[in-house]
């Protein structure tokens, strides 16, 4: 969606800002999946900009291209017969936001690029490929035959390698890390860094299921490993990962068992690498404050669904009516009935109800006993999660 004019404006700020050993993180659409939708894009685009009345506006615009595009595939063109997957995602854009669909389909650019075009435009910067934005892309067993990964093995370039992959998987996305200064650190530097950071479990134990998914289908965590992991942080508290790989050492559980399994949970939303307690301390006065000021727009209706954590240095989602509740609890509310009286009377002044299966609560009875019972699981459940975060 960024223009080549752009695209240069952007390596050019990178090359000039992005200091040595610094990360430009880059996502992307790329052609191997996209093969079969592209020539429908183009289609889509012309559509809405030479057969739609002027005034019909972007999202009936998009609704007058995606009728049309139906009405074509049904009279069976000879190019949905060379595309088998093209009628099927067609069909999936009835389900998807219309802003959404301006965005992808409408924008007057689109340039889906392989990794080695993307690769060359950022060379200008300085910048090398480090790694996929996704923990779960490097766990290969988990998208690709044994026969694909011995043939990707064997490929030494690593951005052909990637272009490959990219081939194989059908992929139509990329999320890359990209480095300015290459610098591979020797096996044992690499494994002493990794175990100074700092992880946290961000849900409970008893939530946490042992099934990952991947291009070959579902796969089960194997318990023997992730088990005794699991149980070691399940008291929320920040851990070493040299410490808890010792630990689990006595459990027969190998470094590389370890590393895999923090990737796989990473990737799950379960686990966060946190900060060191002294940098989330001392991130911690800026992380409310900054929270704060969230938490102010909430009774003019103003919301942001993420609440900032000085532990992860980032964002938790934190919905609506959660953030109801850390207002009643700095207002002096502490039992569930306390809780769910101060965030009715917060609705109330929004003129909002809640919503319960995409449909709005309609008595007042109802409310209340809703957020009665969310404020129970609130305070067993999300609340000490919040607390250990440094959010509540």
């Amino acid at each position: 969606w960024v223009s080549p004019a752009n695209r240069a404006v952007l390596v050019d700020f990178l090359r000039r800002r992005l200091k040595p050993g610094g990360i430009a993180y880059v996502s992307y659409n790329i052609p191997a999946g996209w093969t079969a939708m592209s020539s429908m894009r183009t289609l889509f685009k012309r559509f809405a900009d030479t057969q739609c009345a002027p005034g019909l506006g972007a999202v009936g615009r998009a609704e007058a291209a995606i009728d049309h595009v139906e009405r074509l595939l049904a009279l069976e063109p000879g190019h949905a017969a060379a595309q088998p997957r093209l009628a099927d995602r067609v069909a999936g854009l009835r389900g998807v936001d219309r802003h959404y669909l301006v965005h992808e389909y409408l924008n007057e650019d689109w340039h889906p690029m392989d990794i080695g075009a993307i690769a060359g435009e950022l060379a200008e910067a300085k910048l090398t490929l480090a790694t996929s934005a996704d923990p779960l892309d490097g766990i290969a067993a988990l998208h690709l035959t044994e026969a694909q990964r011995a043939h990707l093995d064997g490929l030494a370039d690593p951005i052909f390698r990637e272009m490959t992959r990219d081939l194989v998987l059908d992929r139509m996305f990329r999320r890359d890390l990209w480095v300015k200064g290459d610098r591979v650190l020797p096996p044992l530097a690499r494994t002493e860094v990794f175990g100074r950071f700092h992880v946290r479990l961000l849900a409970a134990p008893a939530d946490i299921e042992l099934t990952v998914g991947g291009r070959l289908g579902g796969a089960a965590l194997a318990v023997d490993i992730y088990g005794p992991l699991i149980e070691r942080l399940a008291d929320g508290a920040a851990c070493r990962v040299a410490d808890l790989a010792v630990d689990l050492a006595g459990r027969g559980i190998t470094w590389a068992q370890v590393v895999e399994a923090l990737l796989v949970l990473l990737a799950k939303g379960v686990l966060a690498p946190v900060a060191d307690p002294d940098a989330a301390a001392a991130a911690r006065p800026a992380a409310t404050a900054f929270n704060d000021r969230i938490l102010g727009r909430v009774a003019v209706g103003r919301d942001i669904g993420l609440l900032v954590s000085p532990e992860t240095g980032g964002g938790v989602p934190v919905d609506l009516v959660g953030q109801i509740f850390l207002i009643a609890r700095r207002a002096g509310a502490a039992t569930p009935e306390d809780l769910a009286d101060r965030a009715w009377a917060i609705l109330l002044a929004r003129r909002q109800t809640l919503l319960e299966d995409g449909r709005p609560v309609e008595t007042v009875e109802e409310n209340r006993a809703l957020l009665l019972a969310k404020a129970t699981t609130f305070l067993a459940d999300r609340l000490p999660l919040l607390e250990r975060l440094g959010i509540a």
